[in-house]
């Protein structure tokens, strides 16, 4: 590789749950400017010279594209499938080079002539149809949110161990340098989603949700010369706007489809894009709600039939269309690439926190105790209830609690 190949930078990740890295970075010792300056330089040097962008697959070994890409996937501890503008990819990337100070090797496919090619390559060998895809010592260990796994079981410093250039410095925990400290101060800050929508969404609430709206499209536009019609329309705007705001907690149809889907395992999905993909619901449902009370009556259907066909895709094939504007919004730079970066921080431990509570732990009931098993009329009690006994015997209907309030309208 040729100085020209070298990555001149690549955008840092954000990880909420350390907060002794950002204390760490916060109480580096004070340098005069002249010196941080020069440190800064290196620190942006070392971090450039551990990233490098293979650009020509065939000087590697292999008369095919395949065997090509077979022997680049040999030839490096560490290779990244990646694409620049992939904001997953771009926290992986950084995970190795900043955090974990790993020299890697990167094929950038939107970036080479058989871009499409490889990633085909790639796809059939691990059957991952999304980038990254990260190779370690020829070993697919799949993408993002499985790094990230990794990364927060510690497993991930174990398997990188001998290649990271991180050294351990007494009292400051496992990888943590003045270097690492130095480029982790630089990354930008994570970006909430508007309002008060959540990071991370359950992908079948999502598709649900969206069969439900193709299911009140369609009666509207069947029924659209009835009275009724234009409200449903309307319904639909105030659902949308509701979930704009919060996601699916104060829309009926969205906790509609949370109680139904709540016995399955969640499939969990970064919540900006369908907060945008929903902001897309509220501006169809929005045009037939005006088209429907000015009589308009046939464009207002037309503009419920586009509605349901977007919102179909959503709910039978898992195709998201507000989804695909939302990544070339990030692709052009419209869209800040650091909205993932919560996503991609927390997603493993609520996937750990759902399986905790959600599954038994085995613990034994608790055993009544008689005082003197010889007195009949002695007195007998139950031992206390474990913590992990209390949550594997909860049930929704014996743990239920209703309350009235008894006022001057109520039942005396």
């Amino acid at each position: 590789m040729t100085r020209n190949d070298r990555i001149t930078h690549v955008d840092g990740s954000f990880n909420i749950c350390d907060h002794k890295r950002s204390i760490a970075a916060i109480t580096i010792i004070t340098m005069s400017s002249s010196e941080e300056m020069a440190a800064d330089e290196s620190a942006a040097d070392a971090s450039s010279a551990r990233m490098t962008l293979i650009s020509d697959l065939t000087s590697y070994g292999g008369s095919t594209l395949a065997e090509n890409v077979d022997a680049a996937i040999a030839s490096h501890d560490i290779l990244v499938i990646s694409k620049t503008h992939c904001p997953f990819c771009l926290d992986v990337k950084s995970l190795f080079n900043s955090t974990l100070l790993v020299p890697i090797h990167i094929i950038e496919i939107n970036s080479i002539a058989q871009g499409s090619e490889v990633q085909k390559i790639v796809r059939d060998k691990t059957k991952q149809t999304t980038v990254p895809v990260v190779f370690i010592r020829g070993e697919s260990y799949g993408g993002c949110d499985q790094i990230k796994a990794l990364h927060a079981s510690r497993q991930l410093e174990e398997i990188v161990a001998d290649i990271s250039e991180r050294k351990m410095i007494a009292g400051s925990g496992p990888f943590e340098t003045v270097e690492a400290r130095r480029i982790n101060q630089k990354r930008g800050a994570a970006c909430n989603p508007p309002f008060w929508f959540p990071h991370v969404v359950n992908n079948y609430v999502v598709r649900l949700t969206g069969i439900e709206v193709v299911a009140i499209c369609v009666v509207a536009i069947v029924f659209r010369n009835k009275d009724f019609a234009p409200w449903l329309a309307a319904y639909l705007l105030l659902d949308f706007f509701s979930r704009i705001l919060v996601g699916s907690s104060l829309s009926i149809l969205g906790m509609v489809a949370t109680v139904i889907v709540a016995p399955i395992e969640p499939q969990f999905k970064p919540g900006p894009p369908k907060q945008f993909a929903a902001c897309c619901g509220l501006i169809f449902s929005l045009i037939a709600t005006c088209l429907f009370f000015t009589d308009n009556i046939v464009a207002g259907a037309v503009i419920l039939g586009l509605l349901a066909g977007a919102a179909g895709l959503e709910g039978f094939c898992d195709f998201c269309l507000g989804c695909i504007f939302f990544s070339w919004g990030i692709r052009f730079k419209i869209i800040p690439s650091s909205v993932y970066r919560v996503y991609t921080s927390s997603r493993h431990e609520i996937v750990e926190s759902w399986r905790y509570v959600h599954s038994s732990s085995g613990a034994t009931p608790p055993a009544y105790v008689d005082t003197d098993p010889v007195n009949a009329a002695a007195l007998k009690y139950k031992a206390a209830r474990t913590d992990e006994f209390t949550k594997d015997d909860f049930d929704l209907i014996r743990n239920m609690q209703i309350g009235m309030v008894l006022s001057r309208g109520g039942i005396k």
